[in-house]
């Protein structure tokens, strides 16, 4: 064996690739939400939306078909909403407001309908921010004044 077939048989690591350990972008989420359960003022209400969520699917005539999918959609689910809303309790300056973010990966993009619904949000004085990390998250939370107190993570 030459020395180059011998390199298959290493590891990513071993053969000089870079490897993403970066998390999920479920595990991302999932971070958030415990931070948010934490952390978060008891006054302020929020949720996620798992609109991205993996659904079962078949094909038909060469089409892949989520029964779920096309459920969700008949009931009015749109495309592009961010992966969490909060909303701003009484007394907050920008109160029953509601506030988008969305979660990306470090390598994840917005898509065309993410990008749309970023921008009505801008252009309609809506709270709205991407985060592509827990510093970016606790940061953002903390300009809303979704904060009881200095977040740290565990």
């Amino acid at each position: 064996m030459t020395e180059r077939q011998l390199q298959l048989f290493g590891s990513r690591r071993q053969r000089g690739i870079a490897v993403d350990y970066s998390p999920s972008e479920f595990e991302f989420q999932c971070s958030v939400a415990d931070l948010l359960r934490q952390w978060a003022k008891p006054t302020w209400q929020w949720t996620a939306i798992p609109l991205g969520e993996e659904r079962p699917a078949e094909y038909r005539n060469g089409k892949r078909v989520s029964f779920a999918g096309e459920r969700l959609k008949r009931q009015g689910v749109q495309r592009g909403w961010p992966d969490l809303v909060l909303i701003a309790p009484k007394g907050h300056p920008r109160a029953g407001v509601a506030h988008f973010l969305e979660l990306k990966g470090r390598r994840g993009r917005l898509s065309e309908e993410q990008d749309a619904f970023r921008l009505w949000c801008l252009l309609n004085d809506v709270p709205h921010s991407v985060a592509r990390d827990v510093d970016e998250v606790i940061a953002k939370l903390g300009e809303w004044g979704v904060w009881r107190g200095a977040v740290r993570r565990s």
